[in-house]
C-alpha cells in the first residue's frame, strides 16, 4: 500500500473546496429563486385587491394565489422557516379567505403590508455583487 501523499492531500482538498462552492452557488440559486417566488406571490395578490376594489372577489383567482403562497413557502422551507410557515399561512388563507378573522390574520402576521416588509429587508440582506 503506497503512503498518502502531498498530491493525494491536495486532490481531496480540491475536491472539498469545489463541493462546497457548487454546495454554496446551489444555495444562492436557491434562494433567488425563493426571492423571485415570494415577489411574484406578493405581486400577484397586490393586483387581486387592486381588481377586486373594482370587480368584486374572484374565487378562481384566490385559488391561484393560495397556491402561489404555497409554493413559495415550500421554497423558504430550507432557507427560513418561519418565512415558510407565514407563506404556508397566506396559502391557507387565500385556500378559504372567509374562514379567518381579522385577530387571526394580525396573529399570523400575514398581511400585504408585513410582507412587503419582510420581503425588504430580504432583499437589502442581499449581497451585492
Amino acid at each position: 500500500m503506497e503512503p498518502l501523499g502531498l498530491s493525494w492531500v491536495f486532490d481531496r482538498l480540491k475536491e472539498i473546496v469545489v463541493g462546497w462552492r457548487a454546495g454554496r452557488q446551489r444555495r444562492s440559486q436557491q434562494r433567488v429563486e425563493a426571492l423571485a417566488s415570494f415577489l411574484r406571490a406578493l405581486n400577484e395578490t397586490e393586483i387581486y385587491f387592486g381588481t377586486s376594489r373594482v370587480l368584486g372577489r374572484d374565487r378562481q383567482r384566490e385559488e391561484e394565489l393560495s397556491r402561489f403562497w404555497t409554493e413559495t413557502g415550500h421554497r423558504f422551507r430550507h432557507i427560513d422557516a418561519g418565512l415558510a410557515g407565514r407563506c404556508e399561512t397566506k396559502g391557507c388563507y387565500w385556500a378559504d379567505p372567509v374562514g379567518w378573522s381579522a385577530e387571526e390574520l394580525l396573529q399570523a402576521r400575514v398581511g400585504i403590508t408585513e410582507m412587503r416588509s419582510t420581503l425588504h429587508d430580504l432583499l437589502d440582506s442581499e449581497p451585492t455583487i
